[in-house]
């Protein structure tokens, strides 16, 4: 078991941009296809076990999700993401996961999965409950303890699943469409710029004025990435036109959507650094999410 004191946060969230002491090695996304049916044919006595524990929740397992619907779990797309940013130059000292809507396999945790993959003995991090910002929330959280003085190395992994096992409805922002697996592999670093920002409670009129008033405090980054839940004619007025260049994200993919631009984003090795800034805005949460990073050319051999 993996223990560990309270980290004490960079900074609190909010009201702006705070910077955090990370750099980003690498970053990959992967799509899956189909996937696999959970078991080949009907079993019963499982069938029986997963309607108890959905029961405690007083949420249904959708009829035939087990023998009948394929997915791709959590656990298998957070491995191949991580083992795509490999290979590492030493330990992982820490694994943040990030998912918007429920697991499809309720037995393999995906945090703990990977972990057993990974160099070392990364201490396991998970964030839910946030929905599409839950990747900035995990960027926070994954601050506290990995900065120079604490740990060095991280791997921190979005994830998005189409095949959800019950019956209750979602919001229509956080519907998913497709599996996906962004992974970044972030280290320590005193002359990291990476700055984040993250508001609650925000009232969809309120969006354009939060991000208005961050954007102004920064340099325009090269390329200003807008997440499937931000309107860029409302919550971005004249950033289309102004310096920068603006990349919009479809829906279906809330939690992994805007990372997934970002990684297209990642430069070559001839070419020079990127600067990048990413917001997302959770309206059935009201939480809004700024990220601002440089995207390094990629790095050839061991991480």
């Amino acid at each position: 078991m993996y223990l560990s004191a309270a980290a004490t946060l960079a900074a609190p969230p909010g009201p702006g941009p705070v910077r955090l002491p990370l750099r980003v090695r690498g970053i990959t996304a992967r799509h899956f296809g189909p996937g696999r049916r959970f078991v080949p044919g009907p079993v019963p006595w499982l069938e029986q076990y997963f309607a108890d524990l959905s029961g405690i929740y007083g949420v249904g397992l959708r009829p035939g999700f087990l023998d009948t619907t394929t997915r791709n779990s959590y656990a298998e797309m957070a491995a191949e993401a991580a083992l795509a940013l490999g290979p590492f130059d030493g330990p992982v000292d820490l694994l943040a996961t990030a998912h918007a809507v429920e697991d499809s396999d309720m037995e393999r945790s995906p945090t703990g999965h990977v972990c057993e993959l990974l160099p070392g003995d990364p201490l396991p991090l998970g964030v839910s409950d946030q929905g599409s910002v839950a990747p900035f929330t995990a960027l926070r959280l994954t601050s506290a303890y990995v900065r120079p003085g604490g740990l060095d190395r991280a791997v921190l992994i979005a994830l998005d699943q189409s095949s959800r096992p019950y019956t209750t409805p979602v919001p229509p922002e956080r519907e998913v469409t497709a599996d996906c697996a962004v992974g970044l592999w972030l280290t320590a670093d005193e002359d990291a710029d990476t700055r984040l920002a993250q508001w609650t409670g925000v009232r969809p009129e309120a969006v354009a004025g939060l991000l208005a008033g961050a954007l102004a405090s920064e340099p325009a980054p090269g390329v200003l990435l807008a997440g499937a839940g931000v309107d860029p004619g409302r919550d971005l007025p004249g950033h289309a036109e102004g310096a920068g260049r603006l990349v919009t994200t479809d829906p279906g993919l809330p939690c992994t959507g805007v990372w997934e631009n970002l990684a297209r984003l990642q430069p070559a090795p001839d070419d020079g650094p990127l600067r990048v800034t990413a917001v997302e805005y959770e309206r059935a949460l009201g939480h809004l999410g700024l990220c601002s990073l440089t995207l390094y050319p990629r790095e050839e051999g061991g991480r």
